[in-house]
């Protein structure tokens, strides 16, 4: 972990990522390599993922490489002189066009660097990738040309054809979710090795896999352990140490030490919480749960933004003056003897903090502040992918574990303010996750609304008392959550990991969740779990005993689900089960945190949920996969349904 001189915490770089491009910065500082094996490295993701960032690093500990035919600006290749008589070749933007007319322009550039014995770095976009699978049917599918074309299908997981002179061999056993390791041979010599790390693969939200590398090492793969995933709800994921968590505790501890002390100052206390090891395990707990119930993945870029949007919200730099302006004048009337300015100065530095900033800050807001003025900031309206996301993992969408005890702890805390006591300071007590993120602003923000509360005030009517005590339980129920790391849903994000591990070590899932699943796609009926499902109609669906038309059945003792996992992603396949036969894949599908969820309500015997509306699209497409796999299966007899008013007819 490195700081640069304006306390910014540079992250780790992807799995593997760093010790490949170690490998090539070894390679290149060889004194006799000038007839050496090249070295390519590719850094494929898509952008914010880090790549052009370790790539500049990697060139300044080439010191000694002097950079040629530099015609100014921005490029999308650069050439470096090496002094043991190499080049090393930079791709440092994949996107950016080369000149000329090119279908597939990173194959020239690996045919260039392979044909001159060049060292070569390449960051590359996915969509460029697709792009030069298109192009590669007008190449010529010899020489270099043939190992560049094999690379470029390698990395896009598609099959490619070996040529005789010059080929590429990958080493399966070097193969993980995150890297893969091949060389470009002829018959008798290795002509370069290639290192591909996968940018995106592992979430920067969990810890990340070792490197069992040995000083020095020059060639072979990278030595890593695959990719791991520890469930929210883990005893001991306290111990653990996140990719992303650094950068939140070291970044926060850096603004701390370059800025004064006001204990109600909002800013000041969001980057004191954040410092704490315990916070920023929290805070990454809960961006984790919006991965994976919005299916994405974070970036560094998008996880920088809302780090920055935790701690002063959405303010663009030209609006921070005015936000620091608007903070002084808070903090000077909280601290004033009128009760009601008081009041509404700490409610509006209370909206300053980072677990209200972070689902609030940049949306229109809906309170009735008349009731009790906020002295509100006038934040400009924002709107992302990343904020939509983390707005999925409001803890207040859904408290706690689902067993309810977290809920009711806190609501039993949160009640206590009626009978005068304070449940902050009581939960800080005993609690050391919250009593990290408790600040001496929260402790005056709680103490002015339980002398606003005090039952037989004659000043606070019933209907003033009821909202600030919502307004408070909706402050606390998030501080709690972003202090224990629970987002919305936070069982079954956690089951939704326990289903990738799954997947991952054992190919398969929980024999429950495989049932639920067999049960979304193909309800059935019978003895034998057969369903009949309409065709010769515009839509898939299962057959109604009142509705006239054509069926085919499917039964679910002739399939079994496989489990598997790509990056961060699992996969299912439905295989038809023959005896006698292989199995037979039919239908793949990708089990994301909706589908999950309606798949746990069914094995619970509770209905369905609202991912229903988003999941039915992808399961109609699962069952017309059935069945037409089913309508192709010449090995197989089927049997049919025909209906028309009250005369069913089945036939075989």
């Amino acid at each position: 972990m490195a700081a640069s001189v304006d306390g910014w915490v540079d992250g780790p770089s992807a799995p593997g990522a760093l010790e490949a491009c170690n490998r090539l910065v070894l390679s290149a500082t060889r004194k006799d390599s000038s007839d050496s094996v090249s070295t390519i490295v590719l850094l494929v993701g898509g952008a914010g993922n880090g790549k052009s960032k370790l790539a500049a690093d990697t060139i300044q500990r080439l010191e000694t490489a002097k950079l040629i035919g530099h015609a100014g600006g921005v490029q999308r290749l650069y050439e470096y002189e090496l002094e043991c008589g190499k080049r090393l070749n930079v791709l440092n933007d994949a996107t950016i066009q080369p000149e000329g007319k090119s279908t597939s322009p990173l194959v020239n550039d690996l045919v260039r660097s392979m044909e001159r014995g060049d060292h070569m770095l390449a960051c590359v976009n996915r969509g460029v990738l697709i792009n030069e699978m298109r192009g590669l049917s007008s190449i010529a599918y010899k020489g270099y040309e043939a190992a560049a074309g094999a690379i470029i299908a390698w990395l896009l997981g598609q099959e490619f054809e070996k040529s005789c002179e010059l080929h590429l061999e990958v080493q399966e056993m070097a193969q993980t979710d995150h890297y893969s390791y091949g060389v470009i041979k002829t018959e008798q010599d290795t002509v370069a090795e290639v290192h591909v790390v996968f940018m995106d693969h592992a979430s920067l939200l969990e810890e990340w896999p070792s490197v069992r590398e040995k000083a020095g090492n020059l060639q072979g793969p990278v030595c890593l352990d695959p990719i791991d995933v520890r469930p929210l709800d883990a005893e001991s994921g306290t111990e653990t140490k996140l990719a992303f968590g650094v950068c939140v505790s070291g970044t926060s501890g850096n603004f701390l030490d370059a800025h004064g002390d006001d204990e109600l100052d909002p800013i000041l206390a969001n980057a004191k919480v954040l410092s704490s090891s315990l916070v920023a395990r929290g805070w990454c707990a809960v961006a984790r749960g919006a991965e994976v119930v919005s299916g994405t993945h974070f970036t560094y870029r998008e996880l920088w933004a809302l780090y920055v949007h935790s701690i002063v919200g959405p303010a663009a730099p030209e609006t921070l003056a005015k936000l620091s302006s608007h903070v002084e004048r808070l903090i000077g009337k909280a601290r004033s003897t009128d009760k009601d300015k008081r009041l509404s100065a700490l409610l509006g530095l209370g909206r300053l903090r980072a677990h209200m900033l972070l689902f609030d800050a940049g949306k229109p807001s809906d309170a009735d502040d008349d009731l009790v003025p906020v002295d509100d900031f006038d934040w400009p309206l924002t709107s992302n992918e990343a904020l939509a996301a983390m707005t999925l993992a409001d803890p207040l969408r859904d408290f706690g574990p689902s067993d309810g005890e977290g809920y009711r702890e806190i609501a039993e805390l949160v009640s206590e303010i009626e009978e005068g006591r304070k449940p902050g300071e009581m939960l800080a007590a005993k609690d050391p996750r919250f009593a990290a993120i408790w600040t001496p602003l929260d402790a005056e923000i709680e103490r002015a609304v339980l002398q606003e509360t005090k039952p037989g005030r004659d000043k606070a009517t019933m209907k003033r008392r009821n909202w600030l005590l919502g307004w408070y339980g909706r402050y606390f129920y998030r501080m709690v959550g972003l202090a224990r790391g629970w987002p919305a849903h936070f069982s079954l994000i956690s089951e939704w990991q326990e289903s990738w591990l799954d997947a991952n070590k054992r190919g398969s899932l929980s024999s429950a969740l495989e049932n639920a699943l067999f049960e979304i796609v193909m309800p059935g009926d019978g003895q034998r779990g057969e369903t009949y499902f309409s065709i010769l109609g515009p839509r898939v669906e299962p057959a109604n005993g009142a509705a006239a038309g054509s069926y085919i059945e499917l039964s679910r003792r002739d399939f079994d689900l496989r489990a598997s996992t790509a990056g961060d992603r699992i996969e299912l396949t439905f295989e038809k089960t023959m005896r006698g036969r292989e199995p037979k894949p039919v239908v793949e599908a990708v089990l994301d945190f909706h589908l999950l969820r309606e798949a746990v309500a069914r094995k619970g015997g509770h209905g369905f949920t609202d991912s229903l509306s988003l999941i039915e699209p992808r399961i109609e497409r699962m069952r017309a996969g059935l069945v037409a796999g089913q309508l192709a299966d010449r090995d197989n007899s089927r049997r049919y349904q025909f209906i028309r008013g009250r005369h069913v007819v089945s036939s075989r």
